[in-house]
């Protein structure tokens, strides 16, 4: 079949082809490495071409900045649960409290990534963290659509493409707050069950890519089985965070993300305020610092209706920026990332993979990386 939907190589994986689909002609499913791509079957497609109109790499997309904020939530156990400084929380607070729904990814069974609804207050402990995998989006589109057709207040909160995947479909929608990320990228989700499944087994009671009992900036991959105590591996020994840092096992779209600068499409962007203790010191005591871009008039309503939950400043945008580059370039892809593909074809084991790409650093960079985080929370208690 020639009808094709986009460049194999730019698609993101976010699924919106097979929700707009009106013949049901689109499945997805994992290609050869783990990554979600969409299949059409031939035989109940029309090429009508709203999966092309739709799909957000084939759309022109742009955003601009109202205000950036250095901000995090006054109550210290919303902080502490959350990956950064805990705004997300806040905002699906008072989405629910509207009797609206909140949309985010959480965990299935096997703590696989998925993008999930939320509509009680117990619900929303799932949606908090970040989340280093490709989360499964198929289908959330058509639920958010039906609940904003309802007459309800969605907060939908994704990835850049996931967000401009949603905005595609639904349009421009008054009772969509569309909330997107900083992104780095997403690595193949078969790594992260080869890692679950040969390191922990199928006994794993919760899982945490962003611990923070070490420190916000010394984040920690934190899994927890039902019979052995909690295993904590830093950020700098972790084998799979050492292989998600190393931009080795992203998606194709990822080195090249058509939702950079000034391609966002949402409402607010929030993030990690990496490099803080530079330009705002006071707001570092390294217990996580969002970063918040406010893009529209909605946005900027819905910052102002959590203010007084938060400890706030005005930040400068080129600040953030100069330390969070995948705010405005994508990640650089690796001189090792085909041979991963490779092993990801062959069925190796993580271990094997780990090996190669994910090693350790080095006691000597450990303890100068721990000496400059000390140095900068320091500096910014002297200033405050």
């Amino acid at each position: 079949m020639s009808f094709t939907i986009c460049e194999m190589e730019r698609c993101t994986g976010c699924g919106v082809c097979a929700d707009v689909c009106p013949c049901s002609a689109i499945t997805l499913a994992r290609d050869e490495y783990g990554f979600t791509r969409p299949a059409i079957d031939a035989s109940l497609c029309v090429e009508c071409g709203a999966c092309r109109d739709t799909c957000p790499v084939n759309r022109e997309a742009s955003g601009k900045t109202m205000e950036v904020y250095a901000a995090f939530a006054k109550d210290v156990k919303i902080r502490k649960m959350s990956s950064s400084g805990g705004v997300f929380r806040l905002l699906a607070d008072e989405t629910l409290k509207d009797g609206g729904v909140v949309a985010a990814v959480g965990y299935d069974g096997d703590f696989g990534a998925v993008y999930k609804t939320a509509t009680l207050p117990e619900e929303l402990d799932d949606l908090m963290g970040s989340k280093y995998t490709e989360a499964r989006s198929d289908g959330i589109y058509s639920k958010v659509k039906a609940h904003l057709d309802s007459g309800r207040k969605v907060l939908f909160v994704g990835t850049p493409c996931r967000a401009a995947a949603l905005k595609s479909f639904v349009g421009e929608c008054e009772n969509l707050l569309l909330v997107d990320i900083i992104c780095h990228g997403v690595p193949s989700p078969v790594l992260l069950e080869k890692y679950l499944d040969e390191e922990f087994g199928k006994d794993i009671s919760s899982l945490s890519f962003r611990d923070k009992s070490r420190g916000w900036q010394e984040f920690s991959m934190k899994v927890e089985t039902k019979d052995d105590k909690p295993y904590i591996g830093s950020r700098y020994k972790d084998p799979f965070i050492r292989l998600f840092l190393s931009n080795t096992a992203l998606r194709d779209s990822c080195y090249e993300c058509r939702f950079k600068k000034d391609h966002y499409v949402s409402d607010v962007t929030l993030g990690d305020f990496w490099g803080i203790s530079s330009c705002i010191p006071s707001m570092n005591d390294d217990k996580g610092t969002s970063a918040v871009i406010v893009r529209t008039e909605k946005g900027a309503a819905a910052f102002e209706k959590i203010s007084d939950k938060l400890t706030y400043k005005v930040a400068s945008e080129q600040a953030l920026a100069s330390s969070n580059a995948p705010l405005v370039k994508s990640s650089s892809r690796s001189n090792g990332r085909d041979r991963l593909l490779e092993m990801l074809k062959e069925d190796t084991s993580f271990s094997a993979i780990a090996e190669e790409f994910g090693k350790p650093l080095s006691a000597k960079a450990i303890v100068r990386e721990r000496a400059l985080r000390i140095v900068k929370i320091m500096l910014g208690k002297v200033k405050k």
